[in-house]
């Protein structure tokens, strides 16, 4: 699902430390929101 795979790309950035490429190649364009969400979760301001 769309949450598991941000939850994973979050990790990548946040532990690992790691850069991310996100690319859709299926024909539905889930990428703007795995990197909207992933760009929300990243971000303190929106954390609780």
């Amino acid at each position: 699902t769309i949450l598991t795979s941000v939850n994973q790309i979050v990790s990548f950035i946040h532990n690992d430390k790691r850069s991310v490429l996100v690319h859709c190649s299926d024909g539905w364009d889930r990428t703007a929101q795995l990197t909207s969400l992933s760009m929300l979760m990243l971000d303190p301001y929106y954390r609780t």
